[in-house]
Parts: structure tokens; C-alpha cells; sequence
């Protein structure tokens, strides 16, 4: 592994109210100091910037339930996925009912692509509701192998 880098010290200004809150808030989600709170609010920022740019590298879940019985749709989704594959990381298939099916692909790549590819999958006839969850890949914190 190489040598981790040290971490460089500043100074943050916040009003009473706002820090009072911030405490709080930090401490219901488990964190044990106010830096790491920080740095995970700076990362995903920077995320956030990243992927509103569409170019960086990103992972993403889309989750989608359809009537399975529904002319074509299993047909086309199983294509997309194909067409994909290279995107594609795994899926999962779940019978919600007799005749319901809820689908997540856990999609990697470029995140102007990933949102591609959910927005076709969610636009299929036959699809009645999707989302996605996309989480750029930041540089700034390593990701373990």
C-alpha cells in the first residue's frame, strides 16, 4: 500500500445555531469528530459536481417494477441489458406478486452513460415505475479492491 498522506489543518467558521445543529445531527449518524463529518460532506459534494458534469466515473443502482405479463416488456428489458453489458455489474429479479417484478442493475461507467441506460430502461412500455441511485467515484477517497 502506499503512504498515506497527512491531513492539512483549517480553521471553519459556523454560527452558534448552525453548529448546534450540525452536533446533533453528526452524532445521531454516528460520527466520532466533526472532520470526518466534514470530509464526507467535501466528497460528496465533489461527487455531486461530477456527475452533474456527466463525464466522471460513476456506479449507479436502477430499480424498476413491471408487470411481467405486459406484451414484450421482459423481452426488452433482457435486450437492453444486453446491449449494455458491458455497464452491467449484476442484476437482481424479484417476483413481487403474481404478476409484478422488481428489477435492479447495478450499473459501473461513465455516469452520463449510467443515466442513459436508466432512462431507456424506465421508458419501456410496460415499466410502471423506476429510479436511480448514481454515486460518482470520487478520487479523493480510496476505494478498497
Amino acid at each position: 500500500m502506499g503512504k498515506r498522506k497527512e491531513a492539512e489543518r483549517f480553521g471553519v467558521s459556523f454560527e452558534p445555531d448552525l453548529l448546534a445543529q450540525f452536533d446533533r445531527e453528526i452524532a445521531l449518524a454516528g460520527y466520532e469528530c466533526r472532520s470526518e463529518a466534514l470530509r464526507d460532506l467535501a466528497r460528496q459534494w465533489l461527487s455531486q459536481r461530477q456527475l452533474k458534469r456527466g463525464t466522471g466515473p460513476a456506479v449507479g443502482a436502477v430499480a424498476f417494477i413491471f408487470n411481467h405479463e405486459r406484451r414484450e416488456v421482459s423481452r426488452r428489458l433482457t435486450h437492453l441489458g444486453h446491449k449494455f453489458h458491458a455497464a452491467v455489474v449484476t442484476t437482481v429479479h424479484i417476483h413481487l406478486d403474481e404478476h409484478n417484478c422488481l428489477e435492479v442493475l447495478i450499473l459501473r461507467g461513465k455516469a452520463e452513460e449510467i443515466q442513459r441506460i436508466a432512462d431507456r430502461m424506465r421508458a419501456l412500455k410496460g415499466v410502471q415505475q423506476g429510479g436511480l441511485v448514481l454515486l460518482g467515484l470520487s478520487k479523493n477517497k480510496e476505494v478498497e479492491a
